[in-house]
Protein backbone atom coordinates (compact mmCIF):
# COMPACT_ATOMS: atom_id res chain seq x y z
CA UNK A 1 0.00 0.00 0.00
CA UNK A 2 1.02 3.18 -0.55
CA UNK A 3 -0.79 6.68 -0.83
CA UNK A 4 -0.25 7.97 -4.10
CA UNK A 5 -3.39 7.97 -5.27
CA UNK A 6 -6.19 10.47 -4.05
CA UNK A 7 -10.04 10.00 -3.11
CA UNK A 8 -9.34 7.90 0.31
CA UNK A 9 -11.00 8.75 3.79
CA UNK A 10 -8.53 8.42 7.61
CA UNK A 11 -5.46 8.61 5.44
CA UNK A 12 -3.80 11.33 8.13
CA UNK A 13 -4.27 8.09 10.91
CA UNK A 14 -2.96 5.47 8.46
CA UNK A 15 -0.19 7.17 7.60
CA UNK A 16 1.43 6.99 11.62
CA UNK A 17 0.66 3.50 11.74
CA UNK A 18 1.95 2.45 8.01
CA UNK A 19 5.63 1.67 9.19
CA UNK A 20 4.50 -0.81 11.91
CA UNK A 21 1.90 -2.55 9.50
CA UNK A 22 4.85 -3.08 6.64
CA UNK A 23 7.63 -3.89 8.83
CA UNK A 24 7.44 -7.30 7.25
CA UNK A 25 8.44 -6.14 3.78
CA UNK A 26 11.67 -6.63 3.10
CA UNK A 27 12.84 -3.11 1.18
CA UNK A 28 16.39 -4.03 1.47
CA UNK A 29 15.65 -7.01 -0.72
CA UNK A 30 13.65 -4.40 -2.82
CA UNK A 31 16.94 -2.20 -2.94
CA UNK A 32 19.25 -5.18 -3.64
CA UNK A 33 17.31 -5.67 -6.52
CA UNK A 34 17.29 -2.27 -7.71
CA UNK A 35 21.19 -1.53 -7.44
CA UNK A 36 21.73 -4.86 -9.25
CA UNK A 37 19.98 -3.17 -11.74
CA UNK A 38 21.56 -0.43 -11.65
CA UNK A 39 25.03 -2.29 -12.19
CA UNK A 40 23.55 -4.28 -15.13
CA UNK A 41 22.88 -0.91 -16.71
CA UNK A 42 26.07 0.68 -16.19
CA UNK A 43 23.86 3.29 -13.68
CA UNK A 44 26.08 5.10 -11.36
CA UNK A 45 24.95 8.55 -9.73
CA UNK A 46 21.92 10.04 -11.18
CA UNK A 47 18.54 11.30 -10.22
CA UNK A 48 16.00 8.93 -9.30
CA UNK A 49 12.08 10.20 -9.31
CA UNK A 50 10.08 7.49 -6.59
CA UNK A 51 6.73 7.87 -7.38
CA UNK A 52 4.35 7.01 -4.39
CA UNK A 53 7.16 7.06 -1.99
CA UNK A 54 5.32 7.02 1.07
CA UNK A 55 7.16 7.31 4.08
CA UNK A 56 10.55 7.08 2.26
CA UNK A 57 11.50 3.24 2.81
CA UNK A 58 12.85 2.88 -0.50
CA UNK A 59 13.49 7.06 -1.29
CA UNK A 60 15.87 7.11 1.64
CA UNK A 61 18.40 4.03 1.33
CA UNK A 62 19.13 4.64 -1.78
CA UNK A 63 19.88 8.57 -1.00
CA UNK A 64 22.15 6.83 1.83
CA UNK A 65 24.17 5.60 -1.66
CA UNK A 66 24.67 8.51 -3.08
CA UNK A 67 21.75 8.93 -5.87
CA UNK A 68 19.81 12.15 -5.69
CA UNK A 69 16.12 11.46 -4.82
CA UNK A 70 12.98 13.57 -5.62
CA UNK A 71 10.37 11.47 -3.44
CA UNK A 72 6.57 12.12 -5.04
CA UNK A 73 3.19 11.28 -2.83
CA UNK A 74 -0.25 12.04 -2.29
CA UNK A 75 -0.16 12.10 1.48
CA UNK A 76 0.78 15.47 3.42
CA UNK A 77 1.07 12.92 6.51
CA UNK A 78 3.37 10.66 4.81
CA UNK A 79 5.79 12.96 3.38
CA UNK A 80 5.97 14.43 7.12
CA UNK A 81 6.99 11.05 8.17
CA UNK A 82 9.35 10.66 5.19
CA UNK A 83 10.87 14.54 5.97
CA UNK A 84 11.71 14.04 9.29
CA UNK A 85 13.14 9.73 8.47
CA UNK A 86 15.59 12.00 6.10
CA UNK A 87 15.87 14.69 8.12
CA UNK A 88 17.15 12.19 11.17
CA UNK A 89 20.21 10.64 8.77
CA UNK A 90 21.06 14.17 7.77
CA UNK A 91 19.92 13.38 4.21
CA UNK A 92 18.63 16.59 1.51
CA UNK A 93 15.94 14.92 -0.16
CA UNK A 94 12.90 16.91 -2.53
CA UNK A 95 9.57 15.50 -1.38
CA UNK A 96 6.55 16.55 -3.55
CA UNK A 97 2.56 16.02 -2.33
CA UNK A 98 1.31 15.24 -6.06
CA UNK A 99 -1.38 12.46 -6.72
CA UNK A 100 -0.13 10.77 -9.46
CA UNK A 101 -2.86 11.36 -11.99
CA UNK A 102 -2.11 14.90 -11.58
CA UNK A 103 1.80 14.38 -11.87
CA UNK A 104 3.60 17.10 -12.98
CA UNK A 105 7.13 18.12 -12.48
CA UNK A 106 9.39 20.17 -14.86
CA UNK A 107 12.42 18.19 -14.67
CA UNK A 108 13.80 15.19 -16.43
CA UNK A 109 15.41 12.04 -14.16
CA UNK A 110 17.35 9.09 -14.87
CA UNK A 111 15.11 6.92 -13.28
CA UNK A 112 12.03 6.17 -12.06
CA UNK A 113 10.67 3.63 -9.29
CA UNK A 114 7.19 3.03 -8.26
CA UNK A 115 7.19 0.18 -5.76
CA UNK A 116 5.09 -1.48 -3.31
CA UNK A 117 2.15 -1.57 -5.96
CA UNK A 118 1.07 2.18 -6.11
CA UNK A 119 0.10 1.80 -9.82
CA UNK A 120 -2.33 -0.57 -9.14
CA UNK A 121 -3.96 2.25 -7.61
CA UNK A 122 -4.75 4.13 -10.96
CA UNK A 123 -8.35 2.14 -11.47
CA UNK A 124 -8.46 2.84 -15.17
CA UNK A 125 -6.64 1.68 -17.77
CA UNK A 126 -6.14 4.82 -20.15
CA UNK A 127 -5.78 6.90 -17.09
CA UNK A 128 -2.58 4.15 -16.33
CA UNK A 129 -1.28 4.76 -19.99
CA UNK A 130 -1.59 8.27 -19.89
CA UNK A 131 1.07 8.31 -16.94
CA UNK A 132 3.19 5.79 -18.60
CA UNK A 133 3.32 8.28 -21.38
CA UNK A 134 4.14 11.16 -18.93
CA UNK A 135 6.71 9.06 -17.31
CA UNK A 136 8.30 8.30 -20.73
CA UNK A 137 8.42 12.13 -21.00
CA UNK A 138 10.20 12.93 -17.89
CA UNK A 139 12.79 9.94 -18.17
CA UNK A 140 16.05 11.28 -19.69
CA UNK A 141 17.55 8.99 -22.83
CA UNK A 142 18.83 6.24 -21.66
CA UNK A 143 17.37 6.03 -18.35
CA UNK A 144 15.62 3.48 -16.28
CA UNK A 145 11.91 2.87 -15.07
CA UNK A 146 11.74 0.23 -12.35
CA UNK A 147 7.89 -0.55 -11.19
CA UNK A 148 5.92 -3.44 -9.76
CA UNK A 149 2.34 -4.69 -9.69
CA UNK A 150 0.43 -6.46 -8.02
CA UNK A 151 -0.94 -9.70 -10.16
CA UNK A 152 -4.53 -10.51 -10.91
CA UNK A 153 -3.63 -13.46 -9.15
CA UNK A 154 -3.26 -11.97 -6.07
CA UNK A 155 -5.87 -9.52 -6.27
CA UNK A 156 -8.40 -11.98 -7.12
CA UNK A 157 -7.41 -15.15 -4.81
CA UNK A 158 -5.53 -13.47 -2.04
CA UNK A 159 -6.33 -10.36 -1.73
CA UNK A 160 -10.11 -11.36 -2.36
CA UNK A 161 -10.61 -12.46 0.97
CA UNK A 162 -11.49 -11.15 4.77
CA UNK A 163 -8.28 -11.49 7.07
CA UNK A 164 -8.20 -10.69 10.42
CA UNK A 165 -4.32 -9.91 12.44
CA UNK A 166 -3.22 -8.29 16.03
CA UNK A 167 0.08 -6.68 15.05
CA UNK A 168 2.00 -4.33 17.39
CA UNK A 169 -0.85 -3.27 19.23
CA UNK A 170 -3.24 -2.58 15.93
CA UNK A 171 -6.02 -4.94 15.49
CA UNK A 172 -7.31 -4.89 12.17
CA UNK A 173 -9.80 -6.56 9.86
CA UNK A 174 -9.32 -6.63 5.72
CA UNK A 175 -12.36 -7.72 3.74
CA UNK A 176 -11.74 -7.65 -0.31
CA UNK A 177 -14.23 -7.56 -2.61
CA UNK A 178 -13.32 -7.89 -6.29
CA UNK A 179 -15.68 -7.01 -9.40
CA UNK A 180 -14.57 -9.25 -12.08
CA UNK A 181 -16.36 -6.84 -14.56
CA UNK A 182 -14.32 -3.68 -13.59
CA UNK A 183 -11.30 -5.73 -12.39
CA UNK A 184 -11.18 -4.03 -9.42
CA UNK A 185 -10.84 -4.89 -5.85
CA UNK A 186 -11.99 -2.71 -3.40
CA UNK A 187 -10.57 -3.43 0.41
CA UNK A 188 -12.28 -2.51 3.37
CA UNK A 189 -9.83 -2.58 6.67
CA UNK A 190 -11.36 -1.45 10.00
CA UNK A 191 -8.58 -0.71 12.64
CA UNK A 192 -8.22 -1.32 16.36
CA UNK A 193 -5.27 0.59 17.62
CA UNK A 194 -4.50 0.35 21.65
CA UNK A 195 -4.65 4.02 23.64
CA UNK A 196 -4.29 3.19 26.66
CA UNK A 197 -6.92 0.87 27.88
CA UNK A 198 -9.11 1.67 24.94
CA UNK A 199 -8.94 1.05 21.23
CA UNK A 200 -9.15 3.62 18.56
CA UNK A 201 -11.19 2.61 15.78
CA UNK A 202 -10.52 4.07 11.98
CA UNK A 203 -11.47 2.90 8.99
CA UNK A 204 -10.14 2.67 5.48
CA UNK A 205 -11.14 1.97 2.29
CA UNK A 206 -8.70 1.22 -0.78
CA UNK A 207 -9.05 0.01 -4.32
CA UNK A 208 -7.03 -1.67 -6.39
CA UNK A 209 -6.95 -2.75 -10.44
CA UNK A 210 -5.87 -6.01 -11.98
CA UNK A 211 -3.99 -5.69 -15.10
CA UNK A 212 -2.76 -8.55 -17.14
CA UNK A 213 0.86 -8.93 -17.84
CA UNK A 214 0.47 -8.46 -21.46
CA UNK A 215 -2.15 -5.58 -21.47
CA UNK A 216 0.71 -3.96 -19.09
CA UNK A 217 3.61 -5.24 -22.32
CA UNK A 218 1.51 -2.99 -24.23
CA UNK A 219 1.08 0.00 -22.84
CA UNK A 220 4.51 0.10 -21.96
CA UNK A 221 5.33 -0.11 -25.93
CA UNK A 222 2.98 2.51 -26.50
CA UNK A 223 4.54 4.35 -24.29
CA UNK A 224 7.75 4.56 -26.46
CA UNK A 225 9.67 2.06 -23.13
CA UNK A 226 12.23 -0.48 -24.57
CA UNK A 227 14.34 -3.65 -23.17
CA UNK A 228 11.46 -4.23 -20.76
CA UNK A 229 12.05 -7.41 -18.64
CA UNK A 230 9.43 -8.61 -16.18
CA UNK A 231 10.57 -10.51 -12.76
CA UNK A 232 8.64 -12.29 -9.78
CA UNK A 233 8.56 -9.47 -7.19
CA UNK A 234 12.77 -8.13 -6.69
CA UNK A 235 14.29 -11.36 -7.40
CA UNK A 236 15.77 -12.67 -10.72
CA UNK A 237 13.28 -15.41 -10.81
CA UNK A 238 10.81 -15.60 -13.62
CA UNK A 239 7.37 -14.89 -13.02
CA UNK A 240 4.84 -17.81 -12.72
CA UNK A 241 1.24 -18.13 -12.64
CA UNK A 242 1.43 -17.73 -8.74
CA UNK A 243 3.13 -14.76 -8.69
CA UNK A 244 1.89 -12.48 -6.49
CA UNK A 245 4.28 -9.17 -7.22
CA UNK A 246 5.62 -8.85 -10.87
CA UNK A 247 8.49 -6.49 -11.10
CA UNK A 248 9.29 -4.83 -14.09
CA UNK A 249 12.40 -3.39 -15.94
CA UNK A 250 12.40 -1.10 -18.90
CA UNK A 251 14.50 1.74 -20.36
CA UNK A 252 14.23 4.81 -22.16
CA UNK A 253 16.79 4.28 -25.62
Amino acid sequence: MSSAFGGKPGYKEFAYIYDSLMEDVDYNQWVAFILGIFGKYSFSCGSILDLGCGTGNVTIPLAQKGFSLVGVDASEDMLAIAKDKAMDKGLDILFIQQKMEDLNIPMAFDCLLSTCDCLNYILDAPALAKLLKKLYNILNKGGIFIFDLNTPYRIKNINNNTFIWDKNGIYYVWQGNYDGHTKVCEYYITFFKKEGQLYQRFDEVHCQRAYELNEVLDMLVQAGFSNVSVYDNYTDRKPSDRTERLTFVCSKI
